[in-house]
């Protein structure tokens, strides 16, 4: 009696991590979404928007797993000059820590600086914001 009066729930599609549980637009208008399922997550990229991420940080999928990846569209989008894609300034520094801890060699290649070392904290991940 009690599962007749169980309203379904909505059918979010399915992930790399399993099926979508829940899911919110970070930028909504570039295709940019955070997907959240029962173990895991990431941040879903649509195919237009992801042609502007270089190639050497895009993800082909469009999917951008939740530890690492998730900081490459956010880094890419938010210094392309075609797009009005912009994260708040938290986001951005916590994905320009992960990008630089993350993918060091990919960092340097994307602000053209040379000669990091990460042991004597010669660059600080906020100077890009």
């Amino acid at each position: 009696m009690l599962n007749s009066l169980r309203v379904p729930e909505p059918n979010l599609g399915h992930s790399p991590w399993g099926p979508i549980q829940r899911s919110s637009n970070l930028e909504a208008q570039h295709g940019v979404t955070a997907v959240y399922t029962a173990s895991h997550g990431g941040i879903k990229v649509d195919a237009e928007t992801n042609l502007l991420i270089p190639d050497y940080m895009r993800v082909p999928s469009g999917w951008y797993e939740e530890d690492c990846d998730w900081c490459l569209p956010v880094v890419a989008l938010h210094h392309s000059s075609k797009t009005t894609i912009k994260f708040s300034r938290k986001i951005r520094a916590m994905a320009y820590s992960s990008f630089l801890r993350m993918y060091t060699r990919r960092f340097t290649m994307f602000f053209n600086v040379k000669g990091l070392d990460l042991k004597r904290n010669d660059v600080e991940p906020g100077a890009f914001i």
